[in-house]
């Protein structure tokens, strides 16, 4: 019969993980639960925009709901963290919280496009078209919730890769995407040309040479900022798992890397229950072949686990089913 499948099983108290491993699983739930709440906030958001009848207010819904960039930057943030999802699940389930670079950098661009959404929500429309129309209805969740969520998901949960430049290029390239198809509908064209109208005031408050250096600066800012900001963040998670690592190989008194790649594979063994997934600790086998000096590969070590683990629960089911023919 096959396992159940148990999303959240590790050991029987999961407070009892090797602090090694506690702070991938902490994030990798984190980002689980936000990149999930990202992904059906935008789905419902943009879906009422797509439903809704254009109104003198707000123009830019149902076929016209792609003009936005609101919209635009948000759709391009929920893929990113759609896309996260399953390495979220996968980090929870073995406690190894890893995300390739393609989609760290999906993250980063939707990270700084929703940040200017989010700027230009606080900065622009809210003091001149009102607090209502910035943060009412869908727009609370499209300028406000998803925006956050998903820079945090960047800045806070992902800490293996750095930003370079290359990155940051790559994070503007929806920004200016966006800004160059705008400017041609709304300057060059016109709405009284079947252009569109200037919805973010670009040529109305001030002249657009004055307003378009402006969204650059500021694009441009937030884009190296955040980069710069994950960083920083990463390298302190990066310095802060190292110390735990440090500490779990000091707690490591074997004489040899087998010895200890059994005691931990029976441990493990004793306290998951049969029926559940067997998870190899990568990152523990990782610290425990640094400490005695690369021994094996990585490929021998899962395979020496693997057998010591099998053989403890082979033992442990030889004993139950010795117990339950004595009870017979």
């Amino acid at each position: 019969m096959l396992p159940k499948f148990q999303l959240f099983h590790r050991f029987r108290d999961p407070s009892k993980l090797p602090a090694i491993l506690r702070g991938d699983r902490r994030r990798a739930f984190l980002a689980l639960l936000s990149c999930s709440a990202v992904f059906l906030l935008v789905s419902a958001a943009v879906g009422a925009y797509l439903l809704g009848t254009p109104s003198e207010q707000s123009p830019e819904r149902a076929e016209f709901t792609f003009r936005l960039f609101t919209v635009l930057s948000n759709l391009l943030s929920a893929v990113g963290c759609f896309l996260s999802i399953p390495f979220a699940v996968e980090g929870v389930r073995k406690n190894r919280y890893r995300i390739p670079e393609w989609c760290v950098t999906i993250l980063y661009m939707g990270a700084t496009s929703v940040a200017l959404t989010f700027l230009f929500s606080v900065f622009l429309i809210a003091p001149i078209k009102g607090v209502q129309l910035a943060f009412g209805g869908g727009n609370f969740f499209m300028h406000l919730v998803c925006p956050i969520l998903c820079i945090c998901a960047f800045l806070f949960l992902e800490s293996e890769h750095r930003m370079t430049f290359r990155h940051a290029l790559i994070a503007l390239v929806p920004f200016v995407a966006y800004a160059t198809l705008y400017y041609i509908k709304v300057v060059v064209i016109g709405e009284e040309n079947g252009g569109w109208r200037d919805i973010y005031m670009l040529n109305t408050a001030v002249p657009v040479w004055v307003s378009l250096p402006i969204m650059i600066t500021m694009a441009v800012g937030l884009d190296v900022g955040l980069g710069a900001l994950h960083n920083i963040i990463s390298a302190r998670q990066q310095a802060y798992d190292e110390r735990h690592a440090i500490s779990f190989s000091e707690r490591v008194d074997g004489d040899s890397l087998d010895a200890e790649i059994e005691k931990m594979a029976r441990k493990h063994a004793e306290k998951e229950p049969f029926g559940s997934y067997m998870i190899i600790p990568t990152r523990a086998l990782e610290v425990l072949n640094d400490k005695f000096e690369n021994e094996h590969s990585m490929d021998n070590m899962c395979r020496l686990y693997l057998d010591y683990y099998l053989a403890a629960k082979e033992e442990q089911r030889g004993g139950e089913l010795s117990s339950t023919a004595k009870d017979l």
